[in-house]
Formats: structure tokens, sequence, C-alpha cells
């Protein structure tokens, strides 16, 4: 509502008229001031100046028109009348009335009955009051999103105010306000408060009912507290969980950012078998905080805490929220101070675990300083340095079950990168970049015994909250010294790029008005002859600590076929193709010969139409590693229909490292072997218009490995000029929901949520 209250003001303003015979007579000194009428007259014995028939008056600010109007020029009292209307500077926003009086000096109007829009609202009320302390005061103010004919006639819903006060200040306050859906009051409160800016759509009731809660009615209120900060309280309560109580709060400003969350179910209710490996909690909490600060120019602080009762609790509160990682996770707590120099970074920072359910590589502290491509001098050669040093704690869950035999393990460690790039042209077409690199890591501690690839992957299988390792796990142990190792690297990237434009290839169906053809074939070579330590005793807390000596060379072309449409370049088809060659090294067991084969093509026609596809084969053993084809096609308006098949191989991945150099892989991408599990989804959708604003969409995702329907969803959605609902089924492995949703058109996201 904060546009109507002030556009309201505005309005009011255009009533304190300037005729030019008053002007004339040094009652009034405003400018910009225009009237317009087919008759005036000034009265010498009533002293009134009266204007009659297509009376317009404006200031500049906006325009009121009526048929009669009158001003006495000893009491500056007003008068206007017959079919008043008063329009504000923002297009569509209006209101009418019949009889508006007040005085100029004293600035005091009053409306009678009135209607009228402001942005999406439409308003109808008995009187307007503006007084002289900048009050303005509404009664009966009845506002909706609905526009059925008359006003005040057939509104699906409507909120209805006895009184409404608006202060100078941008603070109203309401009483007797109800919610009215089809002339029926819903929901009454005797008393509100709030600030207009930003407020609107921020008042939330959300009742339903639900499988896990129960009946459910969940209640908040955004409340402006200074220019750019805001509180939300929280009321809500569970059947299933009784009431549940918070506060959040956001702050803005040009060089800051904060915002925070504190939630509290003092009885909350969650199933043992949902919990995994985990106890029941005695009560279920969560305290989220984020802060940004720049600190000055260049320097900027950054923390992130998320602290929470149980492992469960993101996924039964947070929609699509999450508390766990089936790998490690170090992003849920953090602190971190970056200085951003043109030609450097240098950061402090640090991850600790604060639940005692994630594993996570602490980081206590971590100081990182970068030297990103720096230019010698005024030649072709660019200097890469990364230094990274910080002491590291891997910390794996402390499940309640004591089954798992994972342990922690800790060690200081000193990393430091240092490449050298040589840019350069070859007969002025062939751009050839050779480069050198040594990466010096020390480690504090080592284990002594070996942990090969696939004990890591044992290790993180172990690490599966709910389900219990069948096996037992060969751990890191601490029974071994520091450790300095050297990684050196050597290698080069070659490309060209070239392109051919025909501006006769004309096709109407996919809008192309003439073709480019831009071809780019690269090549780069990558050879690590020397890794001073086995990376088997190295204890692992990312890629940089699975290094290992590899020779391989990749090779590739992309093609790009691209037109102009609607005055902009289209790439119409996009192609990458390219393969990989595993040459000689000294690492145990390392893979030699033609390794895998892989394309990415995109494909737009047209705007309602297009394609997108993945492939992975591993060339020496002739399978399919990885295959993906995405379509879509139609318009989501009216009929549009959606394809997806993903089959992925049961295989273990190449080993693929560079440290000074960058490789394109859209499907995967790793620096040492993974073992992948077979797997194979195909999922079809359609979005049908069934007649006017009513849509039918239906989602399937079938096995066909296993000859079964994993997931599917119906929905039926009706669009309302106000209001769009929708009722949607979804059934995914023998768990369902009924959910039925509402939303306001003008604010999406206020929304009115039913989900069993």
């Amino acid at each position: 509502m904060k546009r109507f209250y002030s556009w309201l003001t505005v309005c009011i303003s255009i009533i304190f008229f300037t005729p030019s015979e008053l002007v004339a007579q040094g009652l009034f000194n405003f400018k910009g001031s225009q009237v317009n009428a087919d008759s005036s007259e000034f009265q010498q014995n009533t002293k009134l100046f009266i204007l009659k028939n297509n009376v317009r008056l404006s200031t500049g600010k906006g325009l009121i028109t009526c048929n009669y109007a009158q001003i006495n020029t000893e009491t500056f009292d007003f008068e206007a009348k017959g079919n008043v209307v008063i329009t504000g500077l923002e297009a569509g926003d209006e209101i009418k009335a019949e009889l508006v009086t007040g005085n100029i000096k004293t600035r005091v109007i009053n409306l009678g009955e009135y209607d009228g829009r402001t942005g999406p609202w439409y308003l109808l009320g008995d009187k307007v009051e503006s007084k002289e302390d900048k009050t303005i005061t509404g009664y009966n103010v009845k506002f909706t999103t609905c526009d059925l004919g008359h006003l005040g006639h057939e509104e699906h819903y409507y909120w209805k105010a006895g009184k409404v006060v608006y202060n100078e200040d941008g603070s109203y306050d309401a009483e007797d306000i109800t919610t009215y859906v089809a002339d029926v009051p819903i929901f009454y409160l005797p008393y509100f408060t709030s600030h207009l800016e930003g407020n609107d759509g921020q008042f939330k009731i959300v009742p339903g009912y639900s499988s896990d809660w129960g009946a459910f009615l969940l209640v908040s209120r955004k409340i402006k507290v200074a220019p750019n900060t805001t509180v939300t309280p929280m009321i809500d309560y569970r059947k299933e969980d009784g009431f549940a109580f918070g506060v959040g709060s956001e702050s803005k400003g040009p060089n800051h950012e904060f915002k925070s969350l504190f939630y509290y179910i003092p009885e909350g209710d969650v199933d043992k078998d949902d919990l995994g490996r985990f106890d029941e909690p005695s009560d279920r909490y969560n305290v989220d905080i984020f802060h940004r600060w720049d600190v000055m120019d260049k320097l900027t602080l950054r923390m992130k805490l998320d602290l929470v009762s149980d492992i469960e609790y993101k996924e039964d509160y947070v929609e699509g929220g999450s508390s766990f990682d089936k790998q490690f996770d170090s992003s849920i707590n953090y602190f971190d101070l970056e200085y951003l120099s043109d030609n450097y970074s240098l950061s402090l920072g640090a991850n600790a675990r604060l639940n005692d359910f994630d594993s996570t590589i602490e980081r206590l502290p971590e100081v990182r300083y970068d030297l990103p491509s720096y230019r010698i001098g005024n030649s072709d050669f660019y200097y890469t340095n990364e230094n990274k040093f910080g002491s590291y704690k891997a910390k794996w869950r402390d499940f309640d079950d004591d089954l798992s035999d994972l342990e922690d393990y800790e060690s200081a460690r000193f990393d430091s990168l240092h490449a050298l790039h040589y840019n350069t042209k070859i007969n002025n077409w062939l751009n050839f970049t050779p480069r050198a690199a040594i990466r010096l890591t020390y480690y504090s501690d080592t284990s002594d015994g070996e942990v090969s690839d696939e004990d890591l992957s044992r290790l993180i299988g172990a690490n599966d909250p709910y389900n219990p390792p069948g096996y037992a796990a060969n751990n890191y142990d601490d029974e071994g010294d520091d450790a300095l190792r050297l990684v050196a690297e050597i290698g080069y990237e070659l490309s060209f790029k070239a392109y051919k434009t025909n501006l006769d290839v004309q096709n109407e169906w996919m809008n192309v008005n003439g073709l480019r053809h831009v071809i780019e074939p690269y090549m780069n070579h990558n050879y690590i002859p020397y890794v001073s330590e086995d990376r088997e005793h190295l204890y692992y807390f990312d890629e940089t600590d699975r290094i290992a000596e590899q020779h391989w060379v990749r090779t590739g072309v992309k093609n790009r076929f691209q037109t102009r449409r609607n005055g902009q370049i289209h790439n119409l088809v996009t192609l990458n193709t390219w393969v990989d060659f595993h040459l000689p090294s000294d690492e145990d067991n390392a893979r030699e010969g033609v390794g895998d084969f892989g394309t990415n093509v995109t494909f737009d026609p047209r705007d309602n139409l297009s394609f997108e596809s993945d492939i992975i084969v591993d060339l020496e053993e002739n399978d399919v590693n990885i295959f993906s084809l995405t379509a879509m096609v139609g318009d989501p308006d009216k009929l549009q229909y959606t394809l997806n098949y993903l089959y992925r191989n049961e295989f273990e991945s190449d080993s693929l490292y560079s440290n000074a150099s960058t490789m394109y892989s859209s499907v995967f991408s790793s620096s040492f072997s993974r073992y992948y599990e077979e797997k194979q989804t195909l999922t079809a959708g359609v979005r049908y218009r069934l007649w006017f604003n009513n849509f039918l969409s239906f989602r399937a995702s079938y096995d066909p490995k296993e000859n079964e329907f994993i997931r599917y969803m119906v929905e039926w959605q009706r669009r309302l000029h106000a209001w769009t609902g929708a009722v949607r089924f979804e059934e995914s492995r023998d768990e369902y929901r009924i959910m039925v949703y509402l939303y306001l058109n003008a604010y999406p996201g206020s929304k009115i949520g039913l989900k069993q």
C-alpha cells in the first residue's frame, strides 16, 4: 500500500490550486500551477472565486478535474464537487469522489465517499481527512487487487480496515482489519502498525495441513525499524510440534549486508527413522547469521554461521534445504577477510564445524595470497603465484550408533604454486602458450599407512549419515613424519580461430539471416613428470593432496554456427568435441593409450525449440560412460513439452589434473579417479493451456533399469485476474504429498500454501 498513501499525499497537494487572478492579488505564491474552466467569476461580496464546467487544476505534481470549484479568498476554505477525479504522476493512478472540501492555509482536506486505483490496488472508502499535524486518516478503507467491473462489487477477496492513519514519517496505524474471501470474513486483527517502505506483501498468514506437521498456521510480520533495517518476528503453530517462535532481521547499506535468523521449537517432534544414525534431539532450533562488511576500499569481511539442532531440521522446516552433504562441506560456517588489489589478493579465512553431525574440513586459520597472471615487464611472459598456509583438520560426523570407525586427522599445510606462461602467435595465426609450473606443499604430519583412491572412496561412503557401512574402512594414521612434496609440470596449449560468413544462407523457419561458422581447434598437452611424495601417505583435505604423476593430451574442436536474430548475434549451434590420450608416465597402474571421447552440442533453432546433449565414450573399452539429452518444445503459455534422458554407466573416471591450465567438460571433472554407479533416468513433462487461464502440467521420471516410475507429478493451475491457484499431486518412491497454493499475481512472493 506504499504507493497509495504516498500518491494520496501528492494528490492532496494538487487541491491547493493557484488561479492567476488570486496570484495577482498576492494571496498565492505557488509556481507552475495551471487553471482551466469553461467559466469563472469572482464574487466581491462573498469573497468567493468560482470555477464552473470542465474545471482542470494542475500543479505539475498531478491533475484534478471536476464540474465545480470555489475558494474563499479570506478564509481560504475551498470546495470541489461533481465528478471529482484526482490523477497522480504514476500511470493508472487516480481517485474519484463527489465532494472534496478543505482549507488551503491549514492544509486540511476532506474527501467524501471515494474509489480509486494505485498500482495493482483498487480502493474504496467512506471518508479521508488530512489534518494540520500532517496525518492522513481514512475510514472504512477497502482494498483489493481484484478488478471486476465497478469497484466494490464481486471481488474475490479484499481487506477492510475501520480506520487507517498515515503519518508523515511513512508509518501507519490500522484498526479493525478483516480479511474477506467472497465476502466471507476469514481473519481479523484488532490493530496493526508498520512502515510503508518495502512492506507490500510482507505480512504473511499461511494456514494449511501437512502430513508431517498436521494442521498449521504460520504467521510472520516484516517491520521496518530503521531506513535500511527490517525485523521479522514469527509465531507459528503446528499440531505435531506445538508453538514455535522466531525472529529474522535484514540490514543493507552501501558498505554492508547483514541477515540473521533465530528459530526455536520447544517441543519439536522428529521421526527417529528419519534421523538415520543419530539420536533424537530434545529441542529443535536454528541460528543462521551472515554478515558482509566493506571495511575500506578493496578490504571486505565476510562471516557465515549456521547452527542447527539436528541433521533433519532444514529438511523438515526449510523448503529445499538440507543440512548435510555426503562429502565434505566446509562452506556452512566461515570467516573471511579479503583484500582485493588490482594485481593480487590477500585473505585470512577460517572454517569451523559447529554441528557435530556434519563432516567438515576445518581451517583454523588459513592465509592465502594469489597473484594471478602478472605480466613481467613488457614481455609476453606471465607469472602466476598461489599460496595457502593453514592448520587443517578433517572432522568426520560424530555418529550416535557407534558403528563407524572413521578417524579424524589433522596437519599444518603450506602450499605454494608458481607457474610461468608465454603467450605468442606463430605466423600471426596460431596461438602458442607454453607453460611450466612447480608446486611445493609441506605437511607437518602424514600417514604411515597407505590410503588408495578406492580406500578414500570407501571412507567417503562410510560417511553416509543414514546407512552404516558394510565394510571396514582403511583410515589414515598419525604415525607418519612431516613431508615436503614437490610437483613439477610442463605443458603447452595450441589453438587458432577461423570463420567464414555466408550471407546467402536464409531459412525462414529458423529465422536465419546469413550464417557465420566459427571454428576453433585446440590442444592441451600436460606432463607431470615428478611428484616427490606418494599421495597414498598424504592426508586428503582437497584435490591438491591427490596430485599424481601423469601425462596426457586433450585435443578438440569448438564450432559455433551463428546468425543474427532480433538485432543480436545468436548461436544457432554450438559443438565442442574432444578426445584424451594418455601417454606413458611413472605412476603405478597409470592408464596409457587412447582415453575418453566427449562431445557437447546445443541446438536452438527457434525461440520455442532447443536441444542439448552430452556424451562421453571410453574409446579403449568401447563403452558409453555418460549420455544425456534434453529437449524443450513449445510455448509455456500455450503448450510445451520437455524431455530429459540421462544414462551413466558403472565406470571409474580417468585421473586428469593440471596445476596451470583448465580443461573443458560439461558433465564431470575430477583430479583423481572416482567410481560411479550405473544410473538411468527418463523424465518427460508437458504443460498445456486447457482454456483461458487454466493450465495442466504433468511430469514423470522413469527408471528403465528398475522398470519403475520413481517420481511423477500432476498439477492443475488456474490464473484469475488477481489470484493464481494450483493443486499439485506428487509421488516419489511410495511417498506422496498434495499441495494447494495461492498467490497474488501483483505480489507473487506473498504466497498462501496448503500441503498434505
